[in-house]
């Protein structure tokens, strides 16, 4: 927060001093407002870590979340983000259900496919697909599970329990995919650790705070699930997420069916009416 603060100040006071004035005032005073919003952004993602690190899972009631719709807002609130970079945004698959907290769950979506934004190229895209497959499912081929999945910790979230103990028939996964640089796989578990850049310059002339995937691994570790990160590097990203899938709450739209049984060739849930796409 130094760095934002002194350029405020420093612009403040030419400005207080009579140095500016006219078309300089009006240009200072931008760049106030920037770094006044990038000061802003730091500072709430330094508070969510926070309550990440310090409220116990317990303290907040789990109740039934519905990912797909979930992702689908997290897209929308980065509409004009998107066009402003040129680059189009979608979502697709099913709707799928888990057990945790709706607004944490929003964060950690609208946080990758904000990162999958900014490091993109014009007319590049991201795509966000949602689905429900058997808790046995295969991760994709070139994620990289062993050195950059955050499994359960103790503390942290309430474990899924192991296969053949009672396991979730089902889980959610979650593929936030960019058609960025990709991320080399000597720094796939670097990129969570809290204010890691893997490109500062472009960090920061975007304004990113360096803890938006910090806030990803914790999100998805207090609900139990676990993130990888797949793709190759000059093709784009993959992040992959994987949480146990919960049931239809009672009253929920008939689309939203449970999911399936492990080995069911089945689909999880029925057609959604499709996909959104932001451009």
């Amino acid at each position: 927060m130094k760095t934002p603060l002194q350029v405020i100040a420093g612009y403040a006071e030419l400005i207080e001093g009579g140095v500016a004035d006219g078309e300089d005032a009006r240009q200072f005073a931008g760049i106030i407002h920037q770094e006044s919003q990038a000061m802003r952004a730091l500072i709430d993602d330094v508070l969510t870590l926070s309550r990440l690190d310090e409220v116990q899972p317990d303290a907040v009631s789990a109740a039934p979340v519905e990912v797909r719709s979930v992702a689908e807002r997290a897209a929308r609130r980065l509409d004009h983000l998107a066009r402003q970079e040129g680059v189009a945004v979608s979502v697709e698959g099913d709707p799928a259900w888990i057990m945790g907290s709706e607004a944490l769950m929003e964060q950690v979506v609208y946080n990758l496919i904000q990162n999958g934004i900014r490091y993109n190229e014009p007319g590049g895209s991201v795509t966000v697909a949602v689905a429900t497959e058997a808790a046995s499912a295969p991760a994709i081929p070139g994620a990289v599970a062993p050195t950059s999945a955050f499994a359960f910790a103790p503390g942290t979230a309430a474990p899924a329990p192991a296969a053949g103990e009672g396991a979730p028939a089902a889980q959610v996964v979650i593929r936030v995919a960019d058609t960025g640089p990709g991320v080399p796989e000597d720094k796939r578990e670097k990129i969570f650790e809290r204010f890691y850049r893997l490109e500062k310059s472009r960090s920061k002339e975007t304004g990113g705070t360096g803890l938006g995937l910090a806030i990803v691994k914790h999100g998805v570790m207090r609900h139990g699930g676990s993130i990888e990160v797949g793709g190759r590097e000059g093709e784009g990203a993959e992040f992959i997420l994987r949480l146990p899938a919960a049931l239809a709450p009672s009253g929920a739209a008939a689309s939203a069916a449970a999911p399936p049984a492990p080995g069911s060739s089945a689909p999880a849930v029925p057609p959604a009416a499709g996909p959104i796409t932001n451009r």
